[in-house]
């Protein structure tokens, strides 16, 4: 005699199925898994900092967009709103990766792609504005120190897109 996997019901040794809740029992390797369960820990971790990340994003870029923060460049709106819509989608995708859909980590790429050609974008738009503010005193000038900081934070966002793809993560998501 076995029990029931799901009801706990007495069953013969052979049986296939319960006939009280008609639930399909396996057949032989009873103890053996056939789906190899995968630690999903620095999945969440990352989906964690991704969240918590464009919630601040959202937050800073509101308050950005309310109070209408003048700088003399044009063009600096569009980063806020491109940014605020960029954050909403990292959002969005670091919860459904949270709950393993496969479609978020297509959402994170696409966002985090977008990011990073608005980072490029924003040290080549503020490059002069820059060097207006920080002039070349034969040290290192502002469109300098503009273009250190797009690669690094460049580099950041693909270190995280490499994590999300790395085979145990995307194992996880379906």
């Amino acid at each position: 005699m076995k029990q029931c996997k799901h009801c706990g019901n007495m069953l013969a040794n052979d049986a296939t199925y319960c006939y009280a809740c008609n639930t399909p029992q396996t057949v032989g390797f009873e103890e053996f898994d056939s789906k190899p369960k995968y630690n999903d820990t620095f999945l969440k971790v990352l989906c964690g900092i991704t969240i918590v990340v464009a919630v601040f994003s959202i937050i800073s870029g509101t308050v950005s967009l309310i109070k209408d923060s003048r700088l003399p460049i044009d063009g600096m709106k569009v980063i806020g709103y491109s940014g605020l819509a960029v954050a909403i989608a990292k959002l969005t995708a670091g919860i459904l990766m949270l709950r393993k859909k496969l479609k978020g980590l297509y959402l994170y790429t696409l966002a985090q792609i977008a990011l990073i050609a608005i980072q490029i974008y924003t040290a080549v738009l503020m490059s002069g504005y820059m060097n207006a503010l920080m002039p070349d005193n034969g040290m290192i000038s502002g469109s300098s120190i503009m273009m250190i900081s797009a690669v690094i934070v460049t580099f950041v966002y693909i270190i995280f897109l490499i994590m999300y793809w790395l085979p145990n993560n995307r194992r996880l998501l379906s």
